[in-house]
Order: C-alpha cells, then structure tokens, then sequence
C-alpha cells in the first residue's frame, strides 16, 4: 500500500463508564472509505464515532470484503461493516444507510467522449476494479466482453493513473476512490492528474449498512448516526478525506 497523503481526523471521545466493545468485522483497506493501516478512513470513522457517542468502542476485525458477512454469521463478531440486504446476511439487524458508494465511468474531457449510458462503454477501452464485471452488473459484463481492451485492477491508483496518461479511455470506480487516488498520484509524481475530466453518472449508488447481532445496538448506532448528521459532524469528516 502507497503512502496515505491526507490528513487524518482523530476525535477524543467522551465515554461513559461501563462503555460496552462491539468486536467489528471489517473489509481489509480501501481508501479513503478505509485505511487499515491507521484504523481509519471516511466511512469506520463516521460509524466509529456514531457508536462512541452512544457508549461503544471497537475492536476491529480485519476480514477479505467476501468474509465480512460470513463472520457476523458465524458468530465470530458482534457487528459487521461494509454490508447491505444484498449480500444474503440472515439473522442480523441492518442499520440505517451509513454510506453510499457511487461508481462512476470517468474519462478525459479532452477526449470528448459521449457516455449516456452502460451500452455506450462497449466501445471503449476501459480499466475498472477487481470483480467490476461481476459486481456491476449483466449489461456492464456484456460491456467489458464487447470492449476493444478491458483490465481490471486490484491497484486503483494504477488505474487513475493509466486514465490520465491516456492508456485507457474510461476509469470505472467509486467517484470518492478516484478523487483520492488522483490526488495520491499526483502528489506522489506517478503521474500529472491535472487534466480536466468528465464524470459519467451512468450507474446507481449502492447504500451500505452496519449490521448488528444486537438490535439494541443496531438502535444506538442508528441514533448517533442521526445526530452526527444533525451536527454537521459527518459531513466534516467527509471533507477531511475528500475536500471537495
């Protein structure tokens, strides 16, 4: 993993005594959303500080993406994130969406590409991320098979960077991931991120969850998440990963 270029929020939590530790199950780092190396990101310190302010702490379990549920399953945590309904979790509470991610098809504006939509990809020479043409869907498949050159990478930064090189037409990624990365890439002198770019909103959000064993955490989180936004907090710790 590269060298994390932003500045992290750390917060000094109040808790009261008898504060209660949920062991957490985690996917392994993914910038900014993640970073493992710190035990923080974007997202673990929205729902780290939803959960502080109601009482918890955490004790994190860092899993590969595909086992974070089936941990929380197997009774082996408390709690589990990132997840959603789609993901065949049973017998666990989902809590309110903490999260969004957008996946994005971004592209040079200097190229004057026309995306509308998915079917517009098939043309084009695209990079996305490991698993995209499964996880984004049967028409985005149909689209990397029909493509001239397709590549999926577990690298994003690589990615951003073939984009503005002009390696590839389109990027497909979280819009978060990419402007990370393309500030990563640029500080870091792989590659100049400054061009101009289009960003192509041609596929849906995907809202995420934590999922609880216990409801009545499930409840306080859903509480302190509501007041974090209410306080304008979460959308402080946003901007301290993604400014603009």
């Amino acid at each position: 993993m590269k060298a994390v270029l932003i500045v992290f929020f750390s917060v000094a939590y109040c808790l009261p005594a008898g504060a209660k530790e949920l062991k957490m199950a985690i996917g392994l780092s993914l910038p900014p959303y993640i970073i493992a190396e710190n035990n923080t990101g974007l997202e673990l310190d929205i729902v780290r500080q939803a959960l502080a302010s109601k009482g918890y702490t955490l004790d994190l379990e860092y899993v590969p993406f595909a086992r974070v549920a089936q941990t929380l399953e197997h009774g082996l945590a408390d709690a589990a994130m990132t997840v959603n309904g789609a993901m065949g979790l049973r017998a666990a509470y989902f809590s309110d969406t903490c999260i969004a991610y957008q996946n994005v098809a971004v592209t040079l504006k200097s190229n004057h590409i026309p995306i509308n939509s998915i079917e517009d990809l098939k043309t084009l020479k695209i990079v996305a991320f490991q698993g995209a043409a499964k996880i984004l869907g049967l028409q985005f498949g149909e689209a990397a098979t029909a493509s001239p050159e397709y590549m999926e990478m577990a690298d994003q930064d690589r990615q951003v960077a073939m984009l503005f090189a002009n390696r590839t037409d389109v990027f497909i990624g979280d819009i978060n991931i990419f402007k990370y990365y393309r500030e990563q890439v640029k500080q870091t002198g792989l590659q100049d991120t400054s061009a101009e770019v289009d960003v192509h909103r041609i596929f849906p959000p995907t809202p995420y969850s934590v999922a609880f064993k216990d409801p009545a955490a499930r409840e306080a989180f859903n509480d302190g998440l509501r007041e974090l936004k209410a306080s304008g907090e979460y959308e402080a710790i946003i901007k301290k990963y993604i400014p603009d």
